[in-house]
């Protein structure tokens, strides 16, 4: 059985907690998100619902029935044993998933809040589209009022020797522009990654929406900024960012609207609302690995040859070594070239304003690596075969 008991608030040095104790496999730990003193007044204390949504897809995982011992918004509990455990059994089948027993009791009135509306501050192309496009809305109860900054994993699991580095610095970038643009940045810490073993690229959104379900006397709005394509629909399993446009109303309630934000708007067209603001040209971060650009990972490569096939790339030399990324132009080509074989989304909707700029000896060499990462896949799987 998993467990999670009712929650509870305690005052940190570092802030206000609204933690819970979650028993899993028989060990009981406690799970917490922190916020700010000023903030500690908006943490939701009267259900469960953000450490359901936590932890809810690794229970499925484990296959154990997870026992709520503080009431669940009502919405969420229909959502989540109704409709949501069937979704992701019939998407994983890899992993022989089953459904699970929830046993929680329920509890229908809405959470009273501040009306707020909230979006989230990596400063990457998808966030600063959904920034730029909610900053000033002709729809006034849909216009921003909060950035958040969450720390539920994205920096890497408690202990690696860059965690705290991306941490402090991606934090003080989210600050710097929340202070550029004139909205409050609203900080949620976590220790979500250290009780959950799965990696961060397939749960965030869960950890994410329970952040802000965390909130939920203060937002009534939040928008998730989608890392994908509606039109890329479960073309993966990998990432949830395939199926946010489904998945994120199932995650709210009847006080909290949670949007997969500019899930119509493919990598070109988001890049393109980007550019158009000058703030990007000075907070533009994408990169997975560092805590400035790298220029070598695969979001910074397509973002530089998306800049660079809009002509704009020379204007990015503060966020970008564009004396690095000139030199590695060519090899950068090929890399997107194998991809686009490869059928990669992001690289398809790439492709259609790289075309022009790839010459024979792009097409030549990314033929050749994907052929060659084809050939290995196949040994592999030859070889795995015979073993069994």
């Amino acid at each position: 059985m998993f467990v999670i008991d009712a929650p509870a608030i305690r005052e940190t040095e570092t802030g206000i907690r609204l933690e819970a104790p979650i028993t899993i496999k028989g060990e009981t730990r406690v799970a917490y998100f922190e916020v700010d003193a000023p903030h500690g007044a908006y943490l939701t204390l009267d259900r469960a619902d953000p450490f359901l949504v936590a932890f809810f897809f690794y229970a499925l995982r484990l296959g154990e029935d997870i026992e709520v011992k503080a009431p669940v918004s009502e919405p969420l509990h229909y959502h989540i044993s109704s409709v949501l455990m069937d979704f992701l059994v019939s998407i994983y089948p890899e992993h022989a998933y089953r459904p699970v027993r929830l046993l929680a009791p329920t509890i229908t009135t809405p959470v009273a809040n501040q009306g707020a509306v909230g979006t989230g501050v990596s400063c990457g192309i998808d966030s600063l589209t959904t920034i730029f496009r909610h900053h000033v809305h002709p729809l006034p109860s849909m216009a921003l009022t909060h950035l958040c900054y969450f720390d539920t994993g994205s920096h890497g699991r408690p202990g690696e020797e860059k965690m705290e580095e991306l941490f402090v610095a991606r934090r003080k970038l989210a600050l710097n522009f929340g202070s550029a643009i004139g909205l409050p940045v609203v900080e949620v810490r976590s220790n979500l990654s250290e009780l959950m073993p799965l990696a961060f690229g397939l749960t965030h959104t869960y950890l994410n929406a329970a952040a802000v379900l965390a909130l939920q006397p203060l937002f009534s709005t939040y928008y998730y900024a989608s890392g994908a394509s509606i039109l890329d629909f479960l073309a993966s399993n990998s990432d949830p960012a395939y199926f946010d446009t489904y998945l994120l109303p199932l995650l709210s309630t009847r006080s909290l609207r949670l949007y997969a934000a500019e899930e119509n708007l493919g990598r070109i067209a988001k890049t393109r609302v980007v550019i158009a603001n000058p703030l990007s040209r000075r907070f533009l971060n994408v990169c997975n690995v560092e805590a400035r650009n790298c220029g070598t990972c695969n979001k910074c490569i397509r973002t530089l040859l998306a800049l660079d096939a809009l002509g704009v790339v020379e204007q990015y030399g503060e966020v970008f070594d564009l004396d690095s990324y000139k030199s590695l132009r060519d090899n950068h080509l090929v890399y997107h070239y194998k991809h686009f074989l490869k059928k990669n989304p992001s690289h398809l909707n790439l492709h259609t304003i790289l075309n022009r700029h790839l010459k024979l000896s792009h097409h030549v060499r990314g033929i050749s690596q994907y052929l060659r990462g084809e050939l290995g896949r196949l040994i592999r799987n030859i070889t795995g075969r015979l073993r069994s």
